[in-house]
């Protein structure tokens, strides 16, 4: 089943929206360790889940944009 792009849009717009309510620092690492997700994994398993991608595309548009934020700075170039 094809996500139109009108559909990934709305769903960013929705994830962006909305605010944090996170669970004190050992209620996550306790649903972590339940869940069998290791630290690394949560930044990125949503966005993926939600844009219908991999955790590594995630990564890899985290890594360059922030390249790119770095190379922008005042004085960086």
């Amino acid at each position: 089943m094809a996500t139109s792009e009108q559909e990934l849009f709305a769903s960013v717009d929705a994830m962006l929206g909305e605010e944090p309510q996170l669970p004190p620092p050992a209620e996550r690492a306790r649903l972590r360790e339940a869940a069998g997700i290791n630290q690394a994994r949560p930044a990125t398993a949503r966005p993926a889940t939600t844009l219908k991608t991999s955790t590594q595309s995630i990564n890899t548009w985290s890594w360059t944009r922030a390249c790119r934020c770095r190379s922008r700075r005042p004085g960086s170039g």
